[in-house]
């Protein structure tokens, strides 16, 4: 029985065919080698073997960096912000700029420091040519106009005297027509009569005989109990004005050929 179970133990080379048919050789791949690099491997961090979590966290981190950087204007045309101007620095023309004028719309203007003084200089002289020459036109305008608008004051005044009722003598016939209640009795002269029925014969379209026949008629001192002393000094002043006149045109018609 010994020696049996001793032959049994052991298999000899010519029983390899009939062994083969009943098991499968198994191949081995040097499992040992694959054991010896998994155990180097082993506490060693892999990019594949991080948790997903800490993976979304950096690409994350990474996407808000990269949001940051985009300027707004590419979200949002409408807010878009306004360009700045680049300054220009003195170093790069070489040469130092001065402010001069005014700023416009938020700009400065610059220019070298000769030329600021050149158009300083300039700007002067012109000032003090304008400041001269209008003083010069002021002062002839506002005479011009003071006289103008007084000349058409005068004007209208005597407009206004000749439409007026014969019966409503109010004004007396003077420049600057004033009232018979204000004038005065030294106001009241040949020269000044004489001369308001010179400025009526062109603005109310008659002839100073005409003129002179109606105020005879409205002055006449009987019409008037008020003011007897400056009534009567008009009425002679008009009637030796209207006397004149009628001996000029007896003159006239007796002239031959007339």
């Amino acid at each position: 029985m010994h020696a049996m179970s001793g032959n049994d133990d052991y298999v000899t080379s010519d029983d390899d065919d009939h062994a083969e048919k009943k098991y499968a050789r198994p191949v081995f791949i040097k499992k040992s080698k694959r054991e010896a690099q998994a155990r180097s491997l082993e506490g060693v961090g892999h990019p594949g073997d991080r948790p997903v979590k800490q993976t979304q966290g950096h690409d994350e981190e990474v996407q808000k960096t990269t949001i940051r950087l985009v300027p707004m204007a590419m979200d949002r045309p409408q807010s878009r912000p306004k360009k700045k101007r680049q300054r220009t620095s003195p170093t790069s023309l070489g040469t130092a700029l001065f402010e001069y004028g005014e700023s416009i719309a938020g700009y400065k203007c610059v220019t070298t420091e000769g030329e600021r003084d050149r158009l300083k200089q300039k700007r002067e002289r012109e000032s003090e040519s304008e400041s001269e020459s209008e003083s010069e036109v002021d002062v002839s305008a506002f005479d011009q106009a003071k006289d103008t608008e007084a000349e058409a004051e005068t004007e209208r005044a005597i407009r206004q005297y000749w439409r007026r009722p014969r019966a409503e003598p109010a004004v007396l016939p003077l420049p600057g027509t004033p009232t018979l209640a204000a004038a005065s009795v030294d106001q009241i002269s040949e020269h000044s009569v004489e001369r308001f029925y010179a400025m009526s014969i062109p603005l109310v379209a008659a002839n100073r005989m005409e003129l002179l026949r109606r105020d005879r008629i409205r002055w006449h001192p009987d019409k008037h109990r008020h003011y007897h002393a400056k009534v009567t000094k008009l009425f002679q002043l008009v009637n030796g004005l209207w006397e004149r006149e009628q001996e000029l045109h007896q003159a006239r018609r007796r002239r031959p050929g007339a």
